[in-house]
């Protein structure tokens, strides 16, 4: 079985049995745009699996269900794990899922889902 497999199985299980919605906290718009009109259109929510974290430019590489993404974190973004507990960027590791929202290019928020593993199917 090639390292795709795995991959995309845990990001099916991930995006298609409705995980994302059980991380704690997560929502669709960030309390900051909620005070603003009209700043919805702004505020993106996205999900993935981690490849890689590039500390030195905030950077996210992640699996997503269309593909790999680089994801740029601003340095003031709120991180907290899957306990409520915060993050530095450089604690994310391959492996974890996120959940992330993105304002003015950068994701500003991100839900940690440490070391999501799945188990590929038969076949």
């Amino acid at each position: 079985m090639n390292r795709k497999g795995p991959i995309m199985m845990a990001l099916a299980l991930l995006l298609g049995a409705g995980i994302t919605p059980a991380l704690p906290g997560v929502s669709i718009r960030s309390a900051a745009a909620a005070d603003e009109p009209g700043a919805s259109a702004r505020v993106s929510a996205g999900t993935g699996l981690v490849r890689a974290v590039d500390a030195g430019t905030n950077t996210l590489v992640l699996e997503t269900q269309s593909g790999a993404k680089r994801v740029h974190v601003a340095r003031a973004a709120t991180i907290r794990d899957d306990h409520d507990n915060t993050l530095a960027l450089g604690e994310i590791r391959p492996g974890d899922a996120v959940a992330y929202e993105v304002a003015a290019g950068d994701a500003t928020v991100l839900h940690v889902a440490r070391q999501f593993w799945a188990i590929p199917s038969e076949g």
